[in-house]
């Protein structure tokens, strides 16, 4: 397939119903070639949060071994 990114997609769908939620995530990756895309959406019934995290596979060596970052902790 010989493309740079990697992407993990995480989704929390909630009820509505009172309690909290609290979603955290930890990273250990390059800021200049990574990132991520959170979105938010609620009605009266649900909560939902999506996160895409892009991570850029190590396009600079000189053979086509695909790394990711040394470590990724995500916690919800």
């Amino acid at each position: 397939m010989n493309r740079p990114y990697k992407y993990v997609a995480t989704v929390i769908i909630m009820q509505k119903n009172g309690a909290g939620l609290v979603s955290a995530a930890s990273t250990y990756w390059d800021t200049t070639k990574d990132g991520l895309c959170r979105v938010t959406w609620e009605n009266a019934t649900l909560h939902t949060i999506v996160t895409v995290y892009g991570l850029c596979l190590n396009v600079d060596s000189d053979h086509n071994e695909e790394t990711l970052p040394q470590s990724t902790d995500m916690s919800d």
